[in-house]
C-alpha cells in the first residue's frame, strides 16, 4: 500500500503558565521549526479614536531593536537563517517564524520577551507610520481592502469598517506621545498570557517543545484586573443580509459563528470545509457555478465560515444551496464531542508546512475566543436566513480563441519523464504516479470544478501561474487520465497581470522559464498521450500566442511620476552549481542588511527584499517599491549603492543550507521548477560548494511602475 503523501501529525495540548494555551506537532523530517505566537485581540478591539492601532503594535514589537540595540526581531531572524513575519486580523494579531531548531528556542524566547515588554520607541513609531501609510498606499485599490469594504456594509459601522482599520499617516501620525500612551494602554489591557496562544511544529519530542512553550509564557503577565473579557461585541447587523461584492468578486455565503463552540466542533467544522473543497457539495451546488471554495475563519470575517462562489448565482438556486449548507453545518457543529484528538491533518495539496500550520494556529486562537464569549453576541445555531450575502455578477474569464488554421507552425516541446530524486525527498513518490504540463505566454481556464472532481477520484491538481506563463500537475493514482480530462476542457487566454504588488511581480522574473510548452511525467509510457494533448492545446490559438513574449514597454525614469514605483536591481549568472550556491548564500547573508539599509536607513519605501531565482541561468534580485515622496531616480541610485557595499563585504561560508522539501508535493513541484529553468537538481539535492565572492556577471535594474510601465536598464 502507498504511503500517504500528507500523513496525519500527533498533537498535544497543554495550559500553560498564568493562562496561556499551547499546541505541539511533530514531523522528525523537519529541517525548520514553525512557531505562532498569537494574542486574541486585534483591530476590533482597539479603541475607535485609534485606527490602525494593532496593526502599528505589530510593527513596533517586530521592528524595535532588542535589549543589545542591535536589531528588531524581522532582522535578528533573518540573521539565524530563518524567517519572521506578523498579521493582524479583526480579532487576532500574530508573529510567526520558520527557523533551524539550533537556534529555534533562542530566537522564541526572543520575540516572546518583546511581545511580553516591547520597548515603544518614538522614533520607531514614527518610522513604521510611514510605513504603515506606504504599504496603505500600495494595497488600498487591492481585491483585499475592496472585500473588506464591501463586508463593512453587512457589519455595525461602530465595530467594523469605520475609518481605516489598516491604519494609514492620517489615522496615527498626529500627537506621537499620545500615541504611545494609547499603545501601552492597549498592549497591557490585551498582551498578556489570558489572551495568548502558542502552537509550535517541529522534529523534536512532543514534551520538549511544550516546555519551550512553558518558558515562553512565563514571560507573559496574567490577564490584569480591569483586562476586558474575551466576549466577542455585537458586530454584524441584523437589518440588512446582502451586500454588492466588489467589482469582479465571486458571490461570498457567511454564517457568523455560533457560540460558545468547542474545540472538538471547531475542528470537526474545519475538516468540513477541507471535505467542500474536496467535492463534497458538488451535487448540491447552482448550476451555474464554475469554481467555489469553503473557508472557516476568512480573513476579515474570522467569526464566519464562509463559501466563495465563482459563476452565476440566481437568487433561488443560491437559496436553496443555503439552505442545504445550514443545515450541513448545523448537523456537525451539534454533534457529541470526542475526547480522542485526532491530529494535525494538513490540507489537500500543501507545499508548506509553516503557512498551513500558522492558519490552523490562528484558527485555534480564535476558536477559545468563540469558546470563551458564552453566547454573547452570536447566534445559537446556523440557519439560513442568517448567512449573509455577497452577491456579484457572473464573472466569465474565457475568451474568443482563434481557430488552428493550415499555416500554424509545429510547437515545438520539451519533455522529461522519470523521477529525478524526487523519491529522496520524498519515499511516498515512489510509487505514486504524476504528470505536469508548462504552457508559455499564457494562463489557462479549466472546466468548471475541475479541481473538485480531480480531488473526488482521489487525484490532486496542483497549479501556478508565473509573469512567464502556466503549470498545471496532477497527481495520484490515475494522474495521467486526470492530466488529459484537464487539458481536454481548458481553454488558453492570454496571461493576466496579477493582483499583487509591484515588486512581487517583478520578483516572478527572476526565474527562468522556457518559451515553449514542457511536459513531465513519473511513467515514460504516458508521455505519447500527453504529447498528443498538449499540441490539442496549443493549436487551438494563433501562433503568434506562442512566438511573441512579453516585451519591456518603451519608457525612462524621467517620465511623470506615477503613484508607485517598484525597482529590483538583478544579478545574473550562467547557473553552475557554484553559482547557484554563491547566490543562494548571498540571498541568505544580504536580506537582512538590505532590509535594514534599504526600508530602515534610506526609507525607500514599504517593501525591500532580497530573492533568489534558481536555475541555469541563475539571478538575484534586490527589490524595493516606492510609494509618494520618494523620487524613483533617486532610489534607484540607493539601491545600486546598498548592493555594491554589500558585495563588497563578500559572502562568508554558511552553517546554513537550502530547506528541503517538507511534503511529498513541494518535493514535485521543487524539481519540476528545477526542470523548467534550466537545470536537472535542485539546489537543496547539489553538494555543497565554496562559492566565490564575486559579483562578476550582468547586472540589470528592472522597472515597473503603477501606469503598467515596464522597462530595464544598465
Amino acid at each position: 500500500m502507498a504511503r500517504p503523501l500528507l500523513p496525519r501529525l500527533p498533537l498535544t495540548r497543554r495550559a500553560l503558565a498564568n493562562g496561556a494555551q499551547g499546541m505541539v506537532a511533530r514531523d522528525r523530517s523537519l529541517t525548520n521549526g514553525h512557531l505562532c505566537i498569537t494574542i486574541a485581540a486585534g483591530y476590533l478591539d482597539e479603541p475607535v479614536a485609534w485606527p490602525g492601532l494593532a496593526h502599528l503594535l505589530e510593527h513596533a514589537i517586530t521592528t524595535t531593536p532588542l535589549a543589545d540595540g542591535s536589531h528588531g526581531l524581522v532582522m535578528w531572524c533573518a540573521e539565524q537563517g530563518g524567517t519572521l513575519n506578523a498579521r493582524t486580523d479583526d480579532y487576532l494579531t500574530d508573529i510567526h517564524v520558520s527557523l533551524p531548531p539550533p537556534v529555534l528556542a533562542d530566537v522564541a524566547h526572543h520575540i516572546a520577551a518583546q511581545m511580553a515588554a516591547p520597548t515603544l520607541r518614538t522614533d520607531v513609531l514614527a518610522r513604521e507610520i510611514a510605513a504603515i501609510d506606504a504599504e496603505w498606499r500600495a494595497r488600498k485599490h487591492s481585491a483585499g481592502l475592496q472585500r473588506l469594504k464591501a463586508l463593512a456594509a453587512l457589519a455595525s459601522p461602530r465595530q467594523f469598517g469605520s475609518g481605516c482599520r489598516h491604519g494609514n499617516a492620517a489615522t496615527l501620525g498626529g500627537n506621537i506621545e499620545a500615541l504611545r500612551e494609547a499603545l501601552l494602554r492597549f498592549h497591557r489591557r490585551h498582551f498578556h498570557a489570558g489572551r495568548l496562544s502558542m502552537a509550535l511544529l517541529g522534529p523534536w519530542e512532543h514534551r520538549r517543545m511544550l516546555d519551550l512553550l512553558e518558558g515562553m509564557a512565563a514571560r507573559f503577565s496574567p490577564a490584569p484586573d480591569d483586562a476586558p473579557p474575551l466576549a466577542m461585541m455585537p458586530r454584524w447587523r441584523t437589518d440588512r443580509r446582502a451586500a454588492p461584492a466588489p467589482d469582479g468578486a465571486p458571490t461570498t455565503l457567511l454564517w457568523p459563528l455560533p457560540a460558545p463552540l468547542s474545540q472538538a466542533r471547531w475542528a470537526r467544522l474545519a475538516e468540513l470545509a477541507h471535505a467542500m473543497n474536496q467535492g463534497e457539495c458538488l451535487a448540491h451546488l447552482p448550476a451555474g457555478v464554475s469554481d467555489y471554495r469553503a473557508t472557516l475563519s476568512p480573513s476579515g470575517a474570522m467569526d464566519t465560515f464562509c463559501m466563495t462562489l465563482e459563476g452565476r448565482v440566481p437568487p433561488a438556486d443560491g437559496e436553496r444551496f443555503a439552505t442545504w449548507l445550514s443545515g450541513r453545518l448545523n448537523a456537525l457543529a451539534k454533534a457529541p464531542d470526542s475526547a480522542s484528538s485526532p491530529g494535525w491533518q494538513p490540507p489537500s495539496g500543501t507545499l508548506k508546512l509553516g503557512p498551513a500550520w500558522f492558519d490552523w494556529a490562528r484558527q485555534q486562537a480564535l476558536a477559545t475566543r468563540l469558546t470563551a464569549c458564552n453566547g454573547q453576541a452570536r447566534p445559537a445555531a446556523f440557519t439560513p436566513s442568517g448567512a449573509y450575502w455577497l452577491t456579484a455578477t457572473r464573472r466569465d474569464r474565457t475568451r474568443p480563441v482563434t481557430e488552428p488554421t493550415n499555416d500554424t507552425p509545429p510547437v515545438e516541446r520539451q519533455h522529461w519523464s522519470g523521477v529525478y530524486g524526487v523519491c529522496h525527498d520524498a519515499a511516498a513518490l515512489a510509487n505514486t504516479p504524476w504528470a505536469a504540463c508548462f504552457f508559455p505566454h499564457m494562463a489557462l481556464c479549466l472546466a468548471p470544478l475541475a479541481t473538485q472532481r480531480l480531488a473526488q477520484a482521489g487525484i490532486t491538481l496542483l497549479r501556478g501561474e508565473w509573469g512567464q506563463g502556466s503549470w498545471l500537475m496532477t497527481v495520484g493514482n490515475d494522474a495521467v487520465s486526470g492530466m488529459l480530462r484537464t487539458l481536454a476542457h481548458a481553454q488558453p487566454v492570454p496571461a493576466e497581470t496579477p493582483n499583487t504588488l509591484l515588486a512581487q511581480r517583478l520578483l516572478q522574473r527572476l526565474t527562468t522559464a522556457p518559451d515553449r510548452p514542457a511536459i513531465w511525467t513519473s511513467h515514460a509510457a504516458a508521455l505519447p498521450s500527453l504529447d498528443e494533448a498538449v499540441v490539442t492545446l496549443a493549436r487551438r490559438v494563433a501562433a503568434r500566442f506562442w512566438t511573441r513574449s512579453p516585451t519591456p514597454r518603451s519608457a525612462s525614469p524621467t517620465d511623470d511620476a506615477p503613484l508607485s514605483v517598484a525597482i529590483m536591481r538583478t544579478l545574473r549568472l550562467p547557473g553552475t552549481p557554484e553559482q547557484r550556491w554563491q547566490l543562494a548564500r548571498a540571498e541568505q547573508q544580504h536580506r537582512a542588511a538590505f532590509f535594514r539599509q534599504a526600508r530602515e536607513v534610506a526609507a525607500l519605501g514599504y517593501v525591500a527584499a532580497v530573492r533568489c531565482g534558481d536555475g541555469a541561468p541563475c539571478s538575484l534580485g534586490y527589490v524595493v517599491q516606492t510609494t509618494g515622496g520618494c523620487e524613483a531616480d533617486a532610489a534607484a541610485r540607493a539601491v545600486r549603492t546598498i548592493t555594491q557595499a554589500l558585495w563588497d563585504v563578500g559572502i562568508a561560508p554558511s552553517r546554513a543550507t537550502p530547506a528541503t522539501p517538507e511534503t511529498a508535493f513541494a518535493a514535485l513541484v521543487s524539481q519540476w521548477q528545477c526542470l523548467l529553468s534550466g537545470a536537472d537538481t535542485p539546489l537543496h539535492r547539489l553538494p555543497d560548494t565554496a562559492a566565490s565572492n564575486s559579483a562578476a556577471g550582468r547586472w540589470h535594474t528592472h522597472w515597473l511602475d503603477s501606469a503598467g510601465r515596464y522597462w530595464i536598464s544598465d
